[in-house]
């Protein structure tokens, strides 16, 4: 009677932790939810600086593609736009990780890596590994202001760290008068 008490509880745990393990798994069904990211969500002004240009710009945030990712859709505010960027941030479920894919006016050759990210307290840092080098785009959530600052970092060939970009994001005033 044990043994089969014992056997019992052992397929029980066993298919406790399948079940966990799946939950957690990429596919069909799974819906990412991540409440982190939820604050990027709705309509936002970028003002800051850009390889040394001020610069501003709008992004509007939304869940697409079954809510597997984060879309964000980067414009600057010029009439005709000289900048648009769109970005996906997903989650790789198996290895832990953020994933970015960061597409824009430049082509191909400047999308063609993707990015890796972890999260940290309030901010994540993404990581693009491309030939020119190292290149970190952190997102840093604000609390007190409900905003968001981000930095672009660029490595450069002697291995030495250049602050690329830095911006400050807040809500569009029409969307923060609606709430």
């Amino acid at each position: 009677m044990k043994q089969l008490l014992r056997k019992t509880v052992l397929a029980a745990l066993l298919l406790g932790c399948a079940s966990i393990g799946l939950a957690q798994e990429d596919g069909e069904g799974t819906i990412f939810k991540d409440a982190f990211l939820d604050k990027l969500v709705g309509e936002w002004q970028l003002t800051g600086v850009v390889a040394g240009d001020s610069v501003e710009n709008t992004l509007e945030a939304k869940w697409v593609l079954n809510h597997q990712f984060l879309q964000l859709h980067y414009r600057d505010v010029n009439v005709p736009s000289q900048y648009e960027a769109l970005v996906y941030i997903g989650f790789n479920h198996a290895k832990q990780r953020y994933v970015v894919h960061w597409l824009d006016v430049f082509g191909g050759g400047y999308s063609e890596t993707l990015g890796f990210g972890r999260r940290d307290k309030q901010s994540v840092t993404f990581v693009f590994e491309s030939p020119e080098g190292l290149l970190h785009n952190t997102f840093q959530w604000l609390p007190e202001q409900k905003g968001w600052r981000l930095v672009i970092k660029q490595q450069d060939k002697s291995g030495a760290w250049q602050v690329f970009a830095v911006q400050e994001m807040r809500k569009r005033e029409e969307e923060m008068q609606e709430k």
